[in-house]
């Protein structure tokens, strides 16, 4: 029978990677380092959307560019957080991927005979993209002594005059910062959290026992907080299964099984030995409807009183109750009034289920309703919440304690907190800056190096630019909410609230922010 596949099809060699999740989708003990997924689920917001537009019938043919209204978001989104200007209507696309955008620069620029340098390691899609296009891959392979970075002589030597493109993906995947406990301190650090789901799974809560509790194991002498791993646990999605004495789940690493209770949850956080534990509570997706919080938050209750009754070190570390209940005032006073009862249990309250996907206004309705109904006597924590503004907004409505990733995490990609909005630092417009990050900032970062000079650490790829974000970001929530303590103490809050959002409003419009060139 005549063989209806190209040649050019045939000459495609199947990837190793997937050769390898063939295989080990095979061996049920065995451990995958193939193909990469995300660790969460795609967010609530995200899915609900979807379901509703396929209940709208929203099923036909976009044009080619992807709908109109998608593609001006994107082009917003992309100069409210890069500073990026992108024309949508003339220089966006949208695909369902890196792959499929790559595919289709490669079918619409190369004629045959055309190259195309691959920069590898890279994703196994590239090189199939080039050769499908007709296209000859040129691969440059890129060295460990050399930490994968690419070299200018490598380049010289694979371009020629049929050169037509290059593939360049960096990074291949993303790295994070961390913060030694100098660093911490120097930035006035009171308190820091401990993730329980991550010190349970690695290095193990027995390890960290042994050394007598975090504080000696990373030799801290102040306060930490541990979370229950609930979070963690409920993001989980599929390889996660809630029953009513707790939640099974695979662990994000190897895949392995594991079981956490309320009970356990609580024995895994005496082992650290933090100051303050959490309650092990159902973490609900954004803008679960009423009939599924109902359950979840009587169930959250019973856990709470088997948390209660599980911790073995009541006189030295404080068990903090966590109210959920969505964005409806009725379900976060069925969750408060039932937890309350068990007040004697509790050193603290905590308020769960914001900054998940909620729109703004609906998280501050909330915080306005429900705090003030909390114990005074006690502290008030909300989780999850770093942008500036809504701390003030928490501030203001009582909350005591806040955390969040995002100070962090943003730092890690390039971006800073300023007197007048945020700055992303890597862009090439900084790079002449001889300015602080910040306006009579003292953090260490500021006092020591100019917006230059971190701007050209994140583009060399040296990790200390991302610890100077890091650094900068958290000492910039750390004096805001020092500011914002002396403000009540002196009765000027509302002043000093009004006036730092204003300020903050300013955004890229403020000369602060606008880049400016050496002199």
């Amino acid at each position: 029978m005549r063989d209806f596949l190209s040649k050019r099809v045939v000459s495609l060699e199947p990837s190793g990677i997937r050769k390898f999740f063939d295989i080990v989708s095979e061996m049920p003990d065995a451990i995958s380092l193939g193909v990469g997924e995300p660790d969460f689920d795609t967010p609530w917001r995200v899915r609900e959307e979807g379901i509703y537009s396929l209940e709208r019938g929203r099923t036909f043919y976009t044009s080619n560019a992807g709908l109109k209204e998608l593609r001006y978001e994107i082009s917003e989104y992309l100069e409210r957080k890069y500073e990026l200007v992108y024309d949508p209507n003339h220089e966006i696309t949208v695909t369902v991927g890196g792959s499929e955008g790559i595919d289709i620069a490669m079918r619409t620029i190369l004629d045959p005979g055309d190259e195309v340098i691959v920069v590898q390691p890279c994703f196994v899609s590239y090189v199939a993209c080039v050769v499908m296009a007709g296209g000859t891959p040129v691969i440059v392979s890129l060295k460990e002594e050399d930490k994968f970075k690419l070299k200018k002589e490598q380049l010289e030597a694979a371009v020629t005059d049929k050169t037509k493109a290059m593939i360049i993906s960096f990074p291949n995947n993303p790295t994070g910062a961390i913060m030694t406990k100098e660093e911490l301190e120097v930035i006035n650090t009171q308190i820091i959290l401990g993730n329980t789901y991550h010190l349970y799974l690695r290095p193990g809560d027995d390890l960290v026992a042994k050394f007598g509790g975090l504080h000696k194991f990373m030799n801290w002498d102040k306060p930490i907080l541990t979370d229950s791993g609930g979070f963690q646990v409920f993001s989980l999605g599929a390889i996660r299964k809630i029953v009513e004495e707790g939640v099974h789940f695979r662990s994000h690493i190897d895949g392995s099984k594991h079981f956490i209770s309320p009970e356990k949850s609580i024995e895994i956080q005496n082992n650290l030995g933090s100051d303050i534990i959490m309650a092990f509570d159902e973490c609900p997706p954004g803008m679960s409807t009423k009939e599924y919080l109902i359950p979840s938050i009587e169930r959250t209750t019973r856990w709470a009183k088997k948390c209660i009754d599980a911790n073995k070190n009541k006189d030295r570390q404080g068990l903090f109750a966590i109210v959920q209940g969505g964005i409806y005032e009725d379900l976060r006073d069925k969750s408060f009034n039932e937890l309350h009862e068990m007040d004697e249990g509790f050193a603290g309250y905590a308020i769960g289920g914001l900054a998940v996907g909620e729109p703004r206004e609906d998280m501050y309705r909330i915080l306005e309703y429900i705090t003030p109904k909390l114990p005074k006597d006690k502290p008030r924590y909300l989780m999850g919440v770093g942008e500036p503004l809504d701390m003030l907004e928490a501030v203001e409505d009582g909350i005591d304690m806040m955390d969040c990733v995002q100070p962090t995490r943003i730092g890690r990609h390039g971006t800073v907190f300023t007197k007048y909005g945020r700055l992303v630092i890597k862009n090439k417009v900084y790079e002449e800056d001889d300015r602080s990050l910040d306006e009579d900032c003292e953090c260490y970062a500021c006092k020591n190096y100019t917006r230059a000079y971190i701007r050209h650490l994140f583009k060399a790829d040296e990790m200390l630019g991302q610890r100077l974000a890091t650094i900068h970001n958290l000492h910039f929530l750390i004096k805001l909410m020092n500011n914002s303590r002396e403000a009540i103490k002196s009765g000027t809050f509302k002043d000093f609230k009004n006036k730092f959002i204003s300020d903050y409003s300013q955004g890229k419009d403020s000369e602060w922010v606008k880049p400016r060139k050496i002199k």
